[in-house]
């Protein structure tokens, strides 16, 4: 299994797994509508994704305008190391489990 079917699994949902690459990986900054076109999936499910990663603080969600712009929450530490866990997963040539085990462990201190 490849690292974006691990994650789709580990997170249960392709959505949740591309708005996380875009926040996190790419560290974009964006209003729902532009998540929504950027990952390919209708405005609602990704506004309630965003919605529910500000929830838990992994994203924070700052007034522009009439616009709502969502980034990742640099300052947590969860946030952090599951950034982390990520930007390797994502990077070319990592197999499932390879240089994760970093991430993890540093995860479960």
């Amino acid at each position: 299994m490849d690292n974006t079917n691990v994650l789709k699994e580990l997170f249960g949902s392709e959505t949740r797994v591309a708005l996380l690459q875009e926040l996190m990986v790419k560290e974009t900054k964006d209003s729902a509508l532009g998540f929504s076109r950027r990952v390919g999936r209708s405005y609602h499910p990704v506004a309630r994704e965003l919605d529910r990663f500000v929830r838990t603080g992994l994203v924070h969600k700052r007034r522009r305008g009439a616009a709502a712009v969502y980034g990742w929450s640099s300052t947590n530490r969860v946030c952090r190391v599951l950034r982390e866990l990520l930007t390797q997963s994502f990077q070319p040539g990592v197999g499932a489990g390879e240089d994760v085990d970093a991430a993890l462990s540093t995860l479960m201190e």
